[in-house]
């Protein structure tokens, strides 16, 4: 049997019209019309950037006697550069910092005027600082805090009665605490509590003045008698983040008595001391 022949396939231009309708010229300027407005709110703080840094860059260029026929390369190199501080830190923009310059060097640019054009748009990026990116560096995110260790004070040591974290170096594992009652300074080891040195200061400090909350009181702990048993409670952005059980995790049992709090500005670490009479002890957390 002999096989139909095939016919050639019809083609209708109206089909073809209605098939790339939405991108006749009708359509694309009546949409790009409509949003228009909104690009423009979208490029306008990032444009400011590349814009606010072309005029130190075309300064700088000109004390370094760059022919004003090369600035518009090293224009562009500075627009790159503070593409990749708005998107990279720390070791991977380090490297592409590297890349560009090299890049650049390549093309017979100056290397000393690259690095130089590099440190404007470093300026330049860092005059965008948000105020939650300040609070961020200020104060850390902590979920929980740990216990690290305990210690007690005897008659060989003065009672820190009513302490003040004062300052904490990570790097030198230390810890300074400033005890308000009886006027003191002592420096221990973070990881383990040993006391490092001590000494006594001409201040006036006595009360029971403590800071028990962080830097810009995003933190703030307290220890309250629950159920006779005391708790270390801690609380994020007025939230209970955490309840430590001081009985379980320090040995501490005493609800009559007072105890004192002191947290480091960041919020990472905690100081709690239990003032039980003639022997105190205090006990450190360390937030993560």
């Amino acid at each position: 049997m002999v096989r139909k022949r095939g016919v050639a396939r019809r083609s209708f231009a109206h089909r073809r019209v209605r098939r790339i309708e939405k991108y006749d010229h009708h359509v694309i300027p009546r949409r790009f019309k409509l949003q228009l407005p909104e690009f423009a709110n979208r490029l306008e703080d990032p444009l400011w950037i590349y814009v606010m840094c072309e005029e130190p860059t075309m300064v700088l260029l000109k004390d370094l006697g760059v022919p004003t026929s090369q600035w518009q390369y090293y224009i562009g190199f500075m627009k790159r550069m503070v593409e990749l501080y708005l998107n990279f830190t720390e070791e991977t923009l380090a490297k592409e910092k590297e890349s560009l310059i090299t890049e650049y060097v390549l093309r017979g640019k100056d290397k000393d005027v690259l690095e130089q054009v590099q440190i404007v748009a470093e300026g330049c990026v860092g005059i965008v600082v948000s105020c939650d990116q300040v609070k961020a560096c200020l104060e850390g995110n902590y979920s929980s805090w740990a216990f690290q260790w305990k210690r007690g004070y005897g008659g060989d040591s003065y009672p820190c009665d009513t302490p003040h974290i004062i300052n904490v170096n990570e790097s030198s594992d230390w810890i300074w605490i400033y005890d308000l009652g009886v006027l003191h300074i002592q420096q221990s080891k973070i990881s383990d509590g040993t006391l490092l040195s001590e000494f006594e200061v001409l201040d006036y400090g006595y009360g029971l003045e403590f800071i028990n909350y962080s830097l810009l009181m995003k933190y703030f702990a307290i220890v309250i008698d629950d159920g006779g048993v005391p708790y270390l409670k801690i609380y994020k952005n007025g939230s209970l983040q955490q309840s430590i059980n001081l009985q379980t995790v320090c040995g501490w049992t005493d609800v009559s008595v007072y105890y004192v709090v002191s947290i480091s500005t960041d919020g990472k670490y905690i100081w709690v001391t239990n003032n039980r009479g003639v022997v105190m002890e205090h006990a450190l957390f360390m937030g993560s």
